[in-house]
């Protein structure tokens, strides 16, 4: 029992030398950098931020074809009504959208896209453009309003037949 309390409080002796050597070369990192650094790790990615496009804007990517215009909803709200031009690729089958559109999208990283989904309140397309950004696509717009605020403007629509 003796010898047990005695490797016991070594190493609890060693387990504090160590807890103060760490802090103490913590604290001389973060003194001689001019940024501290991140206790949580932030990936460059985060940096691509996230245009939002207005419908005067939108309309004029769309009529302009000045990019690829992603509809992210569901492929069953696509085939019922998209923007003229648009390409399906909704965000609960991305994996399997994507791999079909990758040599359209591959083509030029840096290409403009615009996403539009249902509308405001729909998250999907702020998701999409989380997963674009993480593939390396730094000039992604979102169109907040969506389809909801295009068609309530009354702008033409395409079907699929």
């Amino acid at each position: 029992m003796m010898k047990f309390c005695h490797f016991f409080k070594r190493d609890k002796v060693e387990l504090i030398i160590i807890v103060v050597i760490s802090v103490g070369l913590g604290w001389t990192v973060g003194f001689v950098h001019k940024k501290p650094l991140s206790l949580v790790y932030q990936s460059k990615v985060g940096e691509v931020k996230q245009a939002s496009l207005t419908l005067e804007q939108f309309r004029d990517f769309v009529d302009g074809k000045k990019g690829i215009v992603l509809d992210v909803r569901p492929g069953i709200f696509y085939r019922l009504g998209h923007v003229p031009g648009a390409i399906s690729l909704p965000r609960d089958d991305f994996e399997k959208g994507y791999q079909k559109l990758q040599a359209l999208l591959e083509k030029d990283k840096r290409q403009p896209i615009a996403i539009y989904c249902s509308g405001e309140s729909c998250e999907d397309s702020g998701l999409l453009h989380g997963a674009l950004a993480r593939l390396g696509y730094v000039n992604i717009q979102v169109f907040q309003g969506g389809w909801d605020e295009w068609t309530r403007a009354g702008l033409p629509e395409e079907l699929v037949k």
